[in-house]
């Protein structure tokens, strides 16, 4: 009997995220991701996939990664823990720094 259009794509999918056993039972090597973006977004997103010669999703994890890169050269290296874990957001890092300098100058 032939395969549904439904059971087709489900498979597909399977394959595209590349189940395998794992330290934490069954993972994937890829997470699917669904978003909403303007058409202009996406055009320019389209355009540097095509002047870079890769697709859409390598685009989108070049840029990811670029920026994760420059978050983590800014923040001071006690707080890089903190961020890996996803226990530090962006505001938290100027109040420390303040109290930081705080306790610095009423030491001195």
């Amino acid at each position: 009997m032939a395969l549904s259009q439904a059971e087709k794509q489900r498979r597909y999918r399977e394959r595209q995220l590349g189940y395998h056993p794992g330290k934490y039972g069954l993972e994937c090597r890829k997470k699917r991701i669904q978003c909403l973006v303007t058409f202009t977004t996406w055009c320019k997103l389209g355009r540097l996939a095509y002047y870079h010669g890769c697709s859409m999703t390598r685009i989108i994890e070049d840029l990811v990664a670029n920026a994760e890169a420059t978050v983590i050269g800014q923040i001071p290296g006690s707080d890089v823990h903190a961020y890996l874990g996803a226990k530090l957001q962006r505001n938290q890092i100027n109040s420390r720094s303040l109290r930081l300098v705080d306790r610095k100058l009423t030491t001195a």
